[in-house]
């Protein structure tokens, strides 16, 4: 019988990859799924290892590409890094102390904390002339703010010229009173031990 003469039957076996009465080569199921079964996990290797991380001397990093080859340095790829931001402290009202001797001036004290200073602001109400004349003489006189902790003990102290306070006036043009700002250095964790504030004072004519 001829090789033209054979017919595939119902129920005939696939022998060596050769399927009769094909004429040619076949593929067995079985081995055809162990040929994708290698290959994906070829590529999968490939994809896992893809990727290859080299540091210069310099500290620049760069990113092999181990399947197109190309090189790049992660800096150009990457996103800038976002910059840490340091925590704040919002304006804070003290207060107020009041201070009779001085012919019944009352002290108003407002402080905030950012990037490593504790900012303030006094103001003096009103400009009495006890504090006028001690304004006069630019070399002594001052008030001296003390932020206290919990226990009323002194953490830091500010000495506040009176001749740098500027003076503020009321709707009529009149001196109503004193102000001035100011920095000092100090850590987040000793602003937000202050507690309560309290005030000396050193004046020149008393």
């Amino acid at each position: 019988m001829s090789q033209d003469e054979l017919e595939w039957q119902p129920g005939d076996r696939v022998l060596e990859g050769v399927t009769a009465g094909s004429g040619g080569c076949g593929v067995n199921r079985r081995d055809l799924l162990a040929f994708f079964l290698v290959v994906f996990i070829g590529v999968a290797g490939l994809w896992e290892f893809r990727f290859v991380l080299h540091e210069d001397s310099a500290g620049r990093v760069y990113r092999l590409d181990r399947l197109s080859g190309t090189i790049v340095r992660l800096s150009d790829i990457l996103p800038p890094p976002v910059p840490h931001s340091l925590p704040r402290r919002a304006l804070h009202s003290w207060d107020k102390i009041e201070l009779p001797v001085h012919g019944d001036v009352s002290l108003a004290l407002g402080t905030k904390w950012q990037d490593g200073r504790l900012s303030y602001h006094l103001s003096v109400e009103p400009a009495t002339k006890t504090v006028e004349s001690a304004r006069s003489n630019q070399a002594l006189s001052s008030y001296t703010i003390i932020f206290q902790d919990a226990d009323r003990f002194p953490l830091v102290k500010a000495d506040v010229l009176l001749s740098h306070m500027i003076r503020t006036t009321d709707d009529k043009g009149q001196v109503s009173g004193l102000e001035a700002w100011g920095q000092i250095p100090m850590t987040v964790q000793t602003y937000d031990a202050i507690a309560s504030w309290n005030v000396e004072w050193n004046f020149a004519n008393r």
